[in-house]
């Protein structure tokens, strides 16, 4: 995980696993100083929603590059159906 961070230079880089009770815990993770650490926090399973845990089953790699940057809606094509950003980060 150092290795992620060190070339990303991502802030945090955080190892979470979907528990049998479909709840999640952070198991590992690398953070830059001053960031607070989630290393052992338990979430309930309604903080990750179906649809995102199929997800993650396809593509287990998911950014959030900058947090305070203004949001872009996402424009589908008329008449093409849903757009897949399955495995786009």
């Amino acid at each position: 995980m150092n290795t992620v961070a060190n070339i990303t230079q991502f802030d945090r880089v955080m190892l979470y696993k979907f528990l049998p009770d479909s709840h999640g815990e952070v198991i590992a993770e690398v953070l830059a100083p001053g960031i607070k650490g989630f290393l052992g926090l338990r979430f309930p399973a309604s903080d990750v929603p179906d649809n995102a845990r199929r997800l993650y089953l396809l593509n287990w790699k998911r950014a959030i590059n900058d947090i305070d940057s203004p949001t872009a809606p996402v424009l589908g094509i008329p008449n093409c159906g849903p757009i897949d950003l399955t495995f786009r980060s």
